[in-house]
Formats: C-alpha cells, structure tokens, sequence
C-alpha cells in the first residue's frame, strides 16, 4: 500500500528477502507489506543491541514476527527471548470480510508454533492481553511490537509496559495513521506526547518511536 519513487533495495538484502520468504512460506499468503516488514527488522536489528527481550502485543499468524526473526542469521546465540501475546482465537467478524480476517488470525496456536519451531526462546502467551500481562513478563523490553487495532487496550498496555521498556528501544505501533482510525491516532499522540516522546508516523501507516529515558 505504498507507492515510491525512492530506492528500495532493502528488497535485496539478503536478511529482509530470508525473513520474508520464510513467513511467507510458513503462511502460505503474502500480505504485501515489504515497508511494514522493513521496518521492523530495522527496529528489531537495532534493537538487538539494547537491554532486554522483544515483545509482540498481538500476533496473529506471526507474519511480522517471524519475518524478524529469519532475517537474523544468528538468532538462536544472541541470547534474547520474544513474547507474543493474543487470543490466537480467530477474529469475530461474521459475513461479508470474514475471509479477509481469516488471513491473519487464527485459533491454531500449535500450528503458530510449529512456524516458529526452528527460533529458541519463543514464548507464546495465550488468553486476553489484559491478563496475560500480568502473569508472564519480561524483566525489560527492547523492542516492542504493538498491533492489536483496539487504541483504549494498546493504551492501557502501553502504561503497564513502559516502565520496563530500556533506554534505547524502539517501540512500532501499526495501524496507526490509518483512515478510520483517528480515535486510536489521537489517544497514541496523547500518550506518547505526554511522556514527552517525539513520534515518527512512516507511510505504511505505522508509528516508530525511539526511546530515550
């Protein structure tokens, strides 16, 4: 959903190509979103360098974060572990987009699993994020994830985690600037400019903020 005339080599680069042909194929669909992608193995490349586990608030089929992982080539020694919290129930929509939803939630989380069998330290967190947060965590949090197309929840989870989020982590909220989504976009700037952080919203319509404390 973004149209450039800018280069894009990025597509080329042997750790974005391996992350995103590995999620494909684990899938089976392509989403289309090579800028969501690059840019979050960007932020998670990065982030490798700072103290503390990434953390995904809303996984689906783990298409984001399994491209991030198969674009590290040393993934299982740099000694991090990843936190993917959802339902892993299908989302609840009836008739007409069904199909649509289909293709990023899901309620097999052994199937989740096994897509992600080949990473050590991956941690899945079933049940309602609300809750879950409260009974598995990590002790920090250098890349954190956010993409659960609910504003009032992401809020009050973003309250909960940014205590434990490292000086020098990036966080990435998805779904940001997108057309209909002004209740959530303004709840975000309000949150994060409160706290005196400097927001970059991306054409992807994806919001990256760097964390300094």
């Amino acid at each position: 959903m973004v149209i450039t005339l800018h280069n894009k080599s990025f597509v080329e680069e042997s750790k974005f190509s391996n992350g995103y042909k590995l999620a494909y194929k684990n899938i089976g669909y392509d989403y289309r979103i090579p800028w969501r992608v690059h840019q979050a193995i960007w932020a998670a490349h990065n982030a490798q360098k700072v103290k503390g586990d990434f953390v995904e608030l809303g996984t689906g089929k783990g298409f984001i974060m399994q491209a991030v992982l198969g674009s590290f080539d040393n993934w299982n020694k740099l000694n991090k572990n990843v936190w993917l919290y959802d339902t892993f129930l299908k989302h609840n929509v009836s008739g007409k987009g069904k199909a649509k939803y289909d293709l990023y939630y899901t309620d097999d989380l052994d199937k989740v699993k096994k897509d992600f069998s080949t990473f050590v330290n991956v941690n899945f967190i079933k049940g309602d994020i609300k809750e879950t947060i409260h009974t598995r965590i990590p002790e920090a949090i250098s890349f954190l994830h956010v993409d659960l197309n609910d504003g009032d929840t992401e809020i009050l989870l973003l309250a909960e985690l940014m205590p434990l989020v490292s000086n020098g982590a990036i966080i990435i909220l998805d779904d940001y600037a997108y057309l209909g989504e002004e209740y959530a976009y303004k709840l975000h700037n309000d949150f994060f400019n409160g706290m005196g952080y400097e927001i970059l919203t991306t054409p992807s319509g994806q919001v990256i903020i760097f964390v300094i404390k």
